[in-house]
């Protein structure tokens, strides 16, 4: 039952999500950590995808971790140090939104809540395999597909600047 509410809440912010700005933030690495955790919920609500629902484990609990961590102690200082005047006022309320909060804050909550409270269980080395696989897919999706293309979503993801090896391998560990 909770894990059914759980997944119901996480879809219902996804189809917020598309109704408030369409499709194009499913691309995106918080996004992506969203639908992960959604899956994680689906999975274990209906407890007939065991195998997926255990894969997703530690990917969900590292990328939600990796949202929160990069968005209010990189990105958000990054984003408001260049901003002034009314932009600035319009980055806190954007940032500030109900939908922002979720997937920025509350994926976390609910991925330590999963793990912790709801299927409690010791992670094992396959695991970070599975942490690994995801995180190596989303870099070289963001490298092959969207830096391609122009997409930049997040400024220290670029592979152009004299950092970007440092940020990947952080990323990464």
């Amino acid at each position: 039952l909770t894990y059914g509410i759980g997944a119901s809440y996480c879809i219902s912010i996804l189809f917020g999500m598309f109704r408030v700005a369409g499709v194009w933030p499913m691309a995106t690495y918080t996004m992506v950590s969203w639908v992960m955790l959604s899956l994680r919920y689906l999975s274990s609500a209906f407890g007939i995808w065991k195998r997926q629902a255990s894969i997703l484990r530690f990917p969900s609990i590292a990328q939600s971790f990796v949202t929160v961590s990069l968005w209010w102690f990189v990105l958000v200082p990054i984003i408001r140090a260049n901003m002034t005047g009314q932009a600035l006022h319009g980055f806190d309320r954007f940032n500030h939104s109900f939908l922002l909060l979720n997937v920025h804050g509350v994926n976390l909550v609910l991925s330590l809540l999963d793990t912790t409270l709801l299927s409690p269980r010791r992670l094992e080395s396959i695991d970070l395999w599975f942490g690994i696989a995801f995180a190596y897919a989303y870099s070289l999706f963001y490298l092959g597909f969207l830096d391609t293309r122009g997409l930049h979503f997040y400024i220290i993801l670029s592979p152009r600047t004299r950092f970007a090896p440092l940020i990947y391998a952080s990323i990464l560990l």
